[in-house]
């Protein structure tokens, strides 16, 4: 079972870097695999454009089988493999952008998802929790930040439309 702690931040509080790089933790606990991309990433990164990037980002792991970092013309490769043919931007999951808010009028938003080094964009523990957060492979297997306990059916009982 994978053990996620409570999410301490706002999505669009603005950051350098949220949590620790996905390649500097031994045995981090979520594989690209584990992360439905069939489904958009509601309410991940607190920006629908921002979550749609993600999708492409975690597919891309998902064919790689690993998290590892890469660069943006391989990201753009994968892209435009996948018939886009408008350019890939990240899209706040690397640096912040500028969002309007009625209260609080042009503010900056977002960034830290992703961290850019050396021409090399390096994944955050934060960026895949996220993401599998919003959509595990698994429906019987879900565990939402809300805390809430979730039901696992004996395998002999688990109905067939969740198999």
């Amino acid at each position: 079972m994978i053990e996620l702690g409570p999410i301490d931040f706002d999505p669009r509080h603005v950051t350098t870097q949220r949590g620790q790089l996905v390649e500097d933790v031994p045995g981090f606990g979520i594989r690209p695999a584990d992360i439905d991309t069939s489904r958009h990433f509601f309410g991940a990164y607190g920006n629908m454009e921002t979550e749609v990037s993600a999708g492409w980002i975690v597919r891309m792991c998902q064919q790689r089988g690993s998290w590892e970092s890469f660069t943006s013309r391989e990201i753009e490769d994968f892209y435009r493999a996948g018939g886009q043919r408008d350019g890939f931007t990240f899209n706040q999951l690397v640096g912040p952008q500028t969002g309007f808010f009625i209260a609080e009028g042009y503010v900056p938003v977002g960034g830290g998802w992703i961290v850019e080094r050396d021409g090399q964009y390096h994944l955050t523990t934060a960026f895949v929790q996220a993401a599998y957060r919003s959509s595990p492979t698994s429906a019987i297997e879900q565990r939402r930040v809300s805390g809430i306990k979730v039901f696992r059916w004996p395998e002999q009982h688990v109905p067939d439309s969740y198999k």
